[in-house]
């Protein structure tokens, strides 16, 4: 629970600097706030706003927010409901789904994306907005040795060493 948390938390983290240092129409936020639009999306839009990222890595970065947003939210605010047994192929038994949720494949998954996604954005600022520019190259100082650890432990963080946008 604590890493899909803290993977959900450091996305939210990037967004909070990033919405400071992006100019937002204020429109848009009043939108959000009269529809109530959920976190994820307003954080996957800022992101898109803020980031050089083309159609196909923004859906793939929408839904990583939003399943890190809903592993968050499952973890802070559980159902109380019981649900029915599932397979835990390591136990070989049925187990209660947050075993499974919570475990440990998923948290490295979880850790995964969201460093990624850091670290990718990051690489990836709209140059036109110099504030950003500066915040992301020292971010992205702070975060190689992060990204070093992790491939000395788990191996490739990226694909590529350098993301493009499309």
């Amino acid at each position: 629970m604590q890493a899909l948390t803290s993977a959900a938390i450091a996305l939210d983290a990037l967004y909070a600097s990033v919405r400071e240092r992006t100019d937002i129409p204020e429109t848009l936020v009043a939108t959000w706030r009269k529809n109530k639009t959920a976190r994820p999306k307003q954080v996957a839009e800022v992101f898109r706003r803020a980031f050089r990222v083309g159609p196909k890595s923004f859906r793939n970065l929408a839904a990583i927010v939003h399943q890190l947003y809903k592993f968050r939210d499952l973890a802070v605010h559980p159902p109380a409901s019981f649900s029915a047994p599932v397979f835990h192929a390591t136990l070989n038994a049925g187990t209660e789904w947050r075993f499974l949720s919570f475990g440990y494949d998923s948290s490295l998954v979880a850790v995964r994306a969201s460093l990624a996604a850091v670290t990718q954005l990051t690489q990836l600022p709209r140059t036109k907005n110099t504030l950003l520019v500066k915040y992301c190259g020292d971010l992205n100082a702070r975060l190689i040795p992060l990204v070093e650890r992790w491939e000395s432990t788990f191996g490739a963080l990226l694909n590529a060493t350098r993301p493009s946008p499309e």
